[in-house]
């Protein structure tokens, strides 16, 4: 039985006993706004946080008593030195050893592993929240009364983080079209094998940098022995780009019958920047006990590129069989684009005051409400044909002719909304003169809503014949043709709570050393529903000569609702050294229990007081 046949059978056995084999790569009720990658940076308030390991970084502030910490609760709280006028921080931290890519939101792998063979289903979380950032590589951070230790009522403050960081890229696994060579974008097979080799001069690329700048400045000012008032200003400026590429070609021909060309590139950039300004009052009703408040306003933009160029040239001719050949090109290219251009307001109030002279309690709540515009578009399109002629035997002819296409062509707009709400409680307990314990409460609700409308013109061909003298004497002929011109409606509805309880406790063991110990107790929850809604306005099918027109009719595509719980314990340790009561060492580690033990970060701090 000739090769043709053998491989025709086996592709039918494998479409029927491995489905995944042969879906269609083409996903035209997609909406583009699906393959933007979120971050946890974007239009979000960020701050030097020295307790920040994701276990604790929405618990810290409020809970530990920090200068940083302190200021992110309220530019107001003015800080408190023992010693000097000055305050520097320095870190270093080490990257968490889990990918910083939300792995558990639906399959995300490198791209070399990446095609259309997987039909990966996506968790909806992904739409939220796609990936947190690397750790910086230092972070600086100075406050300063600039008067003097003798004259508090001005305050001064920055900090400054650094982001950069190379890793591999890798897909994003929500999209509209990939291209598979030998099928069309139907996904029927359209190329005959005939071992095709892949082989000589490769060149290749595979990375993904991301770098960040982040800075912050503070200006306080005590405006009584009661009052304080303060203002600040962060920033974050921050780009992620890279590329892949995998790419061969034999032009002289090692394997004298073939001349190959494959190439497959694929490129991402993103860029985005906010600033975050903020005010607030302070008025302490004593020295045990005071009150305030803060409202800032939040203002970002993003951009995103994405460009994925596949294309391929392989050429059969032997020059001791000049009646047979086998010539297959293919050139598939998108090029897509977003924005997201926005802002968040938030205010917030806090209260803290001793309960009795061993115990103090804190509190908070804030509200904020973000805004996005959405902007995208996307052009795909992909053509290629086959022809090749066979003969064994010197008699049995196999001929064999494909040609297809693909174009799609979109633009879209939106909108995503957030409102989030935030509460924390804690009780700060002194059990001995060197001992304290804090425990608290917090409680976060976010409501989040993406709505998108997006216009789109789609068309696709296909065309084959096949015919062998022995098996098929008769030609096989097939035409498919499809044009639609439809608007894409997407709505993404998320809805998200955690509770977490963490407890610390600290042990000074004399005048140089000390300790602290914690564990948060974290429980998250998400309720999420999408919808994705075709309006036609023309479909036109046409199936070898027999065409059918529809106009003006919708279609429903909803996927279940799902809800989703997670819960996690997450244990801290940290250990200090006092070198001088004006300079402190602070080695801070966060294990992890998965499988085994391991550091899964850690961070190194050292504090000067001036």
């Amino acid at each position: 039985m000739s090769k043709t046949i053998l491989f025709a059978m086996a592709m039918l056995m494998m479409g029927i006993g491995c489905p995944l084999m042969v879906f269609g790569q083409y996903n035209g009720e997609t909406v583009t706004e699906k393959s933007f990658e979120q971050s946890d940076l974007y239009f979000t308030s960020h701050f030097l946080n020295p307790f920040g390991v994701p276990g604790y970084r929405d618990v810290a502030v409020g809970l530990i008593d920090d200068p940083f910490l302190n200021l992110q609760l309220n530019p107001a709280s003015l800080p408190q030195f023992s010693v000097g006028s000055t305050h520097l921080y320095l870190d270093f931290r080490g990257d968490r050893s889990e990918s910083p890519i939300v792995a558990n939101y639906g399959g995300i792998i490198p791209l070399h592993y990446y095609g259309p063979y997987y039909p990966i289903i996506i968790d909806p979380r992904w739409y939220s929240v796609t990936r947190s950032e690397p750790e910086p590589v230092f972070s600086l951070g100075l406050l300063t009364y600039p008067l003097g230790r003798k004259n508090r009522s001005l305050f001064l403050g920055g900090t400054y983080q650094i982001i950069h960081k190379k890793e591999l890229f890798y897909a994003v696994p929500t999209w509209i079209y990939q291209s598979r060579f030998g099928y069309d974008p139907l996904g029927n097979l359209v190329v005959e094998d005939q071992g095709i080799p892949i082989i000589d001069r490769y060149s290749g690329a595979d990375e993904m940098v991301t770098s960040g700048h982040l800075f912050s400045g503070f200006l306080g000012y005590r405006i009584s022995p009661k009052l304080s008032a303060g203002v600040s200003l962060n920033g974050v400026v921050h780009s992620r780009e890279g590329n892949y590429l995998n790419a061969y070609q034999d032009e002289y021909g090692q394997i004298n019958d073939w001349d190959s060309r494959y190439l497959n590139f694929r490129e991402r950039s993103q860029d985005y920047d906010h600033l975050d300004a903020a005010g607030g009052l302070q008025f302490d009703f004593s020295a045990n006990a005071s009150a305030g408040v803060k409202a800032g306003y939040l203002q970002g933009n993003a951009d995103q590129t994405y460009t994925a160029i596949d294309s391929s040239r392989y050429d059969y001719e032997p020059p001791d069989k000049p009646y047979q050949w086998s010539y297959n090109r293919n050139r598939s290219i998108t090029e897509q684009s977003w924005n997201q251009d926005g802002q968040s307001r938030y205010a917030r109030v806090h209260f803290s005051g001793k309960i009795n002279p061993d115990a103090k309690a804190r509190a908070y709540y804030q509200y904020s409400k973000t805004e996005i515009d959405l902007a995208n578009a996307s052009a795909i399109s992909d053509t290629g044909y086959y022809d090749g002629r066979w003969v064994w035997d010197d008699t049995v002819v196999s001929r064999y002719y494909s040609r297809y296409s693909l174009a799609d062509r979109r633009s879209g707009q939106g909108t995503r909304e957030k409102s989030l709400h935030q509460a924390m409680l804690n009780l700060e307990w002194q059990l001995t003169p060197k001992n304290t314990v804090l425990a608290g409460i917090y409680y976060s609700r976010e409501n989040s809503t993406v709505s998108t409308l997006e216009p789109v013109l789609a068309s696709r061909f296909s065309e084959y014949f096949h015919y062998n003298s022995q098996y098929d004497p008769d030609t096989s002929y097939y035409l498919s043709r499809l044009a639609e011109d439809k608007e894409l409606e997407w709505s993404y509805r998320s809805r998200y709570w955690t509770v977490q309880v963490p407890i610390l406790a600290r042990f000074q063991f004399n005048e140089h050393w000390s300790m602290m110990l914690g564990i948060n107790r974290i429980l998250k929850s998400w309720d999420i529903e999408e919808q994705t809604t075709a309006y036609f306005t023309r479909r036109e099918k046409t199936e070898n000569g027999q065409t059918q027109v529809e106009t003006n009719f919708g279609e429903h595509y909803t996927q279940p609702r799902q809800r989703i719980t997670e819960d996690a314990t997450d244990f801290i340790s940290s250990f200090e050294v006092a070198v001088s009561p004006k300079f402190r060492i602070s080695l801070l580690v966060d294990p992890g229990f998965e499988d085994e033990f391991r550091i899964a970060q850690w961070w190194l701090s050292f504090r000067a007081n001036l």
